[in-house]
């Protein structure tokens, strides 16, 4: 008992030893729970705008949320395919992996504020409904256009009520 007690925690200190020594490792635990939570949030902001009522909000919202997921999903892919490298000894393709989840990070960090740009604090939009709007137009073109319209080409021509010079085909109606 004492002997797999010792040894298990030789393996734990192997283990934290080679833990210090390869950073990437510890890269996708932290790149994936930060785009985790910022998953969160979106869906947050997402339930939110929908409380609200606010369909756009909560539709911008959601396609962020969307695009983070899958950002999450791809990271998962490149964990994976990072592991295998790992085993093979490709330190490149590895790197590469871990390249691409760096990039997915920043771009689900990009979209989280996009989301909170979407759905915002709402209350301009509480007051500004509440509100008429006028709106002014000036034009400087004069209402009697000579090229207004469609041109005569274009105009619909009343359809032609001749009887043709042949008998009609029987028909059973």
């Amino acid at each position: 008992m004492l002997a797999a007690f010792l040894a298990g925690g030789a393996l734990t200190l192997g283990s934290l030893a080679r833990g210090a020594s390869d950073k990437p490792d510890s890269d996708f635990g932290v790149i994936l729970s930060e785009m985790r939570n910022a998953v969160a949030q979106a869906a947050d902001l997402r339930a939110s705008a929908d409380r609200g009522g606010d369909r756009i909000r909560e539709t911008c919202a959601y396609e962020r949320l969307r695009g983070m997921m899958q950002a999450v999903d791809s990271t998962q892919i490149a964990q994976v395919a990072w592991e295998g490298d790992r085993a093979r000894g490709d330190e490149t393709a590895a790197a590469a992996e871990v390249t691409r989840a760096q990039q997915a990070l920043e771009l689900v960090r990009r979209m989280r504020n996009e989301a909170d740009q979407c759905v915002g604090r709402g209350t301009l939009s509480r007051v500004a409904s509440n509100t008429a709007t006028t709106v002014t137009v000036e034009s400087n073109v004069p209402d009697d256009d000579p090229n207004a319209g469609p041109v005569e080409s274009w105009a619909v021509r009343p359809p032609r009520l001749e009887l043709s010079g042949r008998p009609l085909p029987a028909s059973p109606f």
